[in-house]
């Protein structure tokens, strides 16, 4: 028997499976083997699965909401895991690491002053909690990023020809990956307006070096940037696009 038995102690998985086959209703086998679960590449919709019928047995466990709401953040479904992780800190008000995951479930969907809170009260239970000072100054950048963007908009709706404003808007979308053609068209607008605008035909010249087919574009921005204000770095910069190294 004894031999029998420790066959089911190959891994935690075959442990709490056959702690599951043979009792009912066990709400600690049922989140111990989804905790599991979650970190097994491929098995999240088990990982949910288990970790949601321990709680059908238990709703008050923090800790399983906690990792229900991660199983969610990792499947995608950021709003599902926010309500999770807020069930978490009902039971359990003061765990940072559950304060953090919100933070980043709410980051996800857009609620950024929400999730910096989240944050700082991580840092507030945990002041060493690396992770959440980490993201905390992700979030502030972002922040700041957002409302620098959203300065500069509104000093181009209440002046369309400031060539300034165009460059420094397209300075900051140059930090959002997804907002590239957008930065591109504040530089040509800013050298549209000022064509002796030196800092706006770098800015042009390189955004387009990062774009397929433009090499020669923007090379031709630099140069032009080059005679307007020379300088050592501007040149090693147009050498290195000259010859592709």
């Amino acid at each position: 028997m004894a031999w029998v038995q420790t066959a089911y102690w190959r891994n935690s998985e075959t442990l709490f499976e056959r702690a599951l086959a043979v009792t009912a209703a066990n709400p600690v086998a049922e989140h111990n083997l989804g905790s599991y679960l979650l970190g097994v590449p491929g098995r999240l919709a088990e990982a949910i699965t288990h970790l949601q019928a321990a709680l059908r047995i238990n709703p008050n466990s923090a800790a399983t909401h906690s990792d229900l709401g991660t199983a969610l953040s990792k499947s995608g479904r950021p709003v599902e895991a926010i309500a999770e992780f807020q069930a978490a800190l009902r039971l359990a008000p003061e765990s940072p690491i559950v304060h953090n995951d919100l933070g980043n479930a709410l980051l996800e969907v857009g609620r950024l002053p929400v999730a910096i809170a989240q944050y700082q009260k991580a840092l507030r239970l945990q002041p060493d909690y690396t992770d959440a000072r980490n993201n905390l100054a992700a979030a502030m950048r972002s922040r700041q990023q957002a409302e620098a963007i959203a300065q500069f908009e509104a000093a181009l709706r209440l002046r369309p020809d400031y060539a300034e404003a165009h460059n420094n808007l397209g300075v900051a979308l140059t930090q959002i990956p997804t907002r590239a053609s957008e930065a591109l068209a504040h530089f040509q607008a800013a050298v549209k307006l000022n064509p002796d605008y030196a800092d706006a035909r770098v800015n042009l010249g390189v955004a387009l070096s990062q774009m397929p087919g433009h090499m020669a574009d923007a090379i031709a921005e630099l140069e032009a940037a080059y005679r307007l204000h020379p300088g050592p770095e501007l040149r090693r910069t147009l050498e290195t696009l000259r010859t592709g190294k």
